[in-house]
């Protein structure tokens, strides 16, 4: 399971790119590297059409909705999901893996490292600064009340 620590290592590493920066193949490969990361760690084995498939859904939903996220955080929302650090879950489908990511996003360790991460971009301290301050808080409290506004790269 990755916390705070882990979370923070991936998000302030300048290296890491946004999912808004990759392309199309860069983002189905991250894809699939974390459903096929998240499945050895339950012991489950799915179909190539099963995968695909819900590849193929995530991709979209991700691109629209997560492009603020760096590519190794979808990896860590899958893999904090089937370690149950959201909740429960019922089966390995296209709605659970995306309520990892939107539990993942809400979490209290992803909102610490984006006030981190936005401390340390306006002390010049990463190349990238993801948004001004005004635009963090509207962002926060969108998170907290479920609106999604601006385009947050935390």
């Amino acid at each position: 399971m990755y916390g705070l620590t882990e979370i923070k290592n991936v998000v302030i590493n300048p290296n890491n790119k946004f999912i808004s920066k990759l392309n199309e193949n860069e983002l189905l490969t991250a894809i699939d590297s974390a459903l096929e990361s998240a499945y050895k760690d339950v012991g489950y084995l799915p179909t190539k059409v099963d995968k695909d498939y819900i590849a193929g859904n995530l991709y979209s939903i991700i691109k629209a909705k997560y492009g603020h996220l760096r590519q190794q955080e979808i990896t860590i929302a899958f893999r904090n999901g089937v370690a149950r650090k959201y909740g429960e879950y019922f089966g390995y489908n296209f709605a659970t893996f995306q309520n990892f990511l939107q539990a993942y996003v809400k979490s209290d360790d992803r909102l610490e490292v984006s006030k981190i991460a936005l401390s340390m971009a306006e002390n010049r301290q990463l190349p990238e600064k993801p948004f001004n301050p005004a635009e963090y808080e509207q962002w926060v409290h969108g998170i907290v009340t479920g609106k999604q506004i601006g385009r947050a790269h935390v």
